[in-house]
């Protein structure tokens, strides 16, 4: 009887071996198909990662500070299509669109004006937070797309 418990053992041990050495190859070759944006030189991120048919892109802010909350969203905006397009996307293949705010009381509709246009018909799902942006930035956005 305790043979035959140590065999059952010995089974179903080998079976989970075999299960993790499956799991880490698995996660290896998933790791491999990763793209990431071409001569990009960033120190702290990627401009934008592609991995099983979706595009993350990092957070875009505008490229005049000082400028308006409509002018620095059209900014960052701008620089949405210019990623989307370099990773083999677009924005009517956005599925997620993430964008903070400094000061979400004060800038909502005027961020809204500007995206809402951008946009047009297809609509991916969207989070607005307010959050402590850097420097003089009063928007800043990410997203995920269909590649």
């Amino acid at each position: 009887m305790q043979l035959k418990a140590l065999s059952h053992f010995a089974s179903v041990a080998a079976a989970a071996i075999v299960g993790v050495v499956l799991e880490r190859i698995r996660a290896r070759r998933s790791y491999a198909l990763i793209e990431r944006a071409p001569g990009f030189k960033a120190w702290r991120m990627s401009k934008w990662v592609k991995h099983a048919g979706r595009i993350e892109t990092q957070g875009l802010v505008g490229t005049d500070a000082a400028s308006s909350i409509a002018e620095q969203t059209a900014q960052a905006l701008a620089k949405l299509d210019a990623i989307l397009t370099e990773a083999g996307s677009s924005r009517d293949k956005l599925l997620s669109v993430t964008i903070y705010l400094r000061d979400i009381e004060r800038d909502f509709e005027g961020m809204n004006g500007v995206y809402d246009a951008w946009l047009g018909t297809d609509k991916p799902t969207r989070a607005c937070v307010q959050a402590k942006l850097g420097h003089s930035w009063l928007v800043e956005i990410r997203a995920q797309a269909a590649a």
